[in-house]
């Protein structure tokens, strides 16, 4: 993979437990990475579920080989979150990964 197809800056967010301004925990997600990305759109549809469309978009990000991301974890691309679905190792060779994500947007 040519370096300059990884154009897209992204965030990599991480469930964590944090305390609140009132002092109060809760689970919220925060930046576990920055870093840069190929983005490249999967596929897209609408239904509808709850008297509303909904538009489901799936994105493949790939990015260079990270160690410690799961699937628990979600995208941050563009305003958007997108939760990982699937994590792809390229050939096994820890050196690049593509995170296969959806996002439901409410249409």
């Amino acid at each position: 993979m040519n370096a300059g197809n990884l154009k897209h800056k992204i965030q990599i967010l991480s469930k964590q437990t944090i305390i609140d301004s009132e002092g109060f925990t809760k689970e919220d997600f925060v930046v576990f990475a920055n870093t840069w990305a190929k983005v490249t759109p999967i596929q897209g549809r609408e239904f509808y579920q709850a008297a509303a469309v909904q538009a489901e978009k799936d994105v493949k990000f790939t990015i260079r080989y990270r160690k410690g991301i799961t699937n628990d974890m979600q995208v941050r691309y563009n305003n958007q979150i997108y939760r990982i679905k699937s994590i792809i190792d390229w050939n096994e060779e820890h050196k690049y990964i593509d995170l296969i994500c959806e996002a439901v947007v409410n249409g």
